[in-house]
């Protein structure tokens, strides 16, 4: 199912996929990054890391942040209005200007 809008995203992932073992793969290089889904929530720039403020100065900027358990707490992931998101049964798909996210349920 393809959506437009990051509160519907949102909210099917909080209806269907919290709970679940994931793995993440990005388009930027990042370290393998596993962890047990345990909430998400979209967030504006004063709750991210200044780092990240820096890369998205926008005031307006909205993020998507992926709750976890594990080495790894919390996937941050820039929106804006040209994202669109891809809901599958087993994956979960996140393609903005900046990067493609894909959050695949690991069995």
């Amino acid at each position: 199912m393809i959506l437009k809008s990051v509160s519907e995203f949102d909210q099917q992932v909080r209806q269907n996929w919290i709970g679940k073992p994931v793995s993440v793969t990005k388009t930027e290089p990042t370290p393998q990054i596993r962890f047990t889904l345990e909430g998400t929530r979209v967030v504006g720039p004063d709750e991210v890391d200044p780092v990240i403020r820096q890369r998205y100065p926008d005031n307006n900027a909205r993020f998507l942040v992926f709750f976890g358990d594990g080495t790894m707490h919390a996937l941050i992931v820039h929106v804006d209005d040209g994202t669109v998101y891809d809901i599958r049964d087993h994956r979960l798909v996140i393609l903005s200007d900046d990067e493609v996210v894909q959050v695949s349920q690991v069995h």
